[in-house]
């Protein structure tokens, strides 16, 4: 068998391609989730006050919409709904994710990675520096780095997952 990933029609290069690797690595680490879970998964944390998979699932979209320079476009009640200012992970503050089933979060991301698409559909040159100081970047290198951090973050909701279910 031949596994390849062909780039994203309407999207310029290197985006198209790397939209469809983010795309495709979205799609492996949920399919290592089986089956629908409900909200009593979701939500389960491994220690009082620790991360969950929805409140992962959460801090994986905030950040892919973060470093696209998406979330001005957000509307309060769309930060709301992503516990965009209760999350932080650097502080190691883990709110309670809302209690909903699997499918849930699936549909949100999906949703917000309309939003992604459509924004990359906008990026210039990929040498093309963003920021300040020191504090600087390509959109290359951005692109690379949301990829890598939905595989760090999916990995960790599949492992939280799977540890729920076997706590409960």
């Amino acid at each position: 068998m031949i596994r390849d990933v062909e780039p994203l029609e309407g999207f310029g290069e290197p985006w198209g391609l790397l939209a469809a690797i983010l795309e495709d690595g979205t799609k492996e680490w949920r399919g290592e989730i089986w089956e629908e879970v409900g909200p009593e998964v979701m939500t389960w944390r491994p220690y009082p006050g620790g991360p969950s998979a929805g409140a992962v699932w959460l801090h994986l979209i905030m950040v892919e919409l973060a470093w696209f320079g998406l979330k001005d476009e957000l509307m309060e009640a769309e930060r709301a709904e992503l516990l965009w200012d209760a999350i932080d992970v650097d502080e190691g503050i883990w709110p309670d994710a809302p209690a909903q089933p699997m499918s849930w979060y699936v549909a949100l991301q999906d949703r917000y990675r309309q939003v992604s698409l459509a924004g990359i559909k906008k990026f210039g040159a990929g040498d093309e520096v963003l920021g300040s100081g020191e504090n600087r970047h390509t959109q290359r290198w951005i692109f690379g780095h949301v990829i890598q951090h939905e595989a760090y973050h999916g990995g960790q909701i599949v492992m939280l997952v799977t540890q729920a279910q076997r706590e409960r």
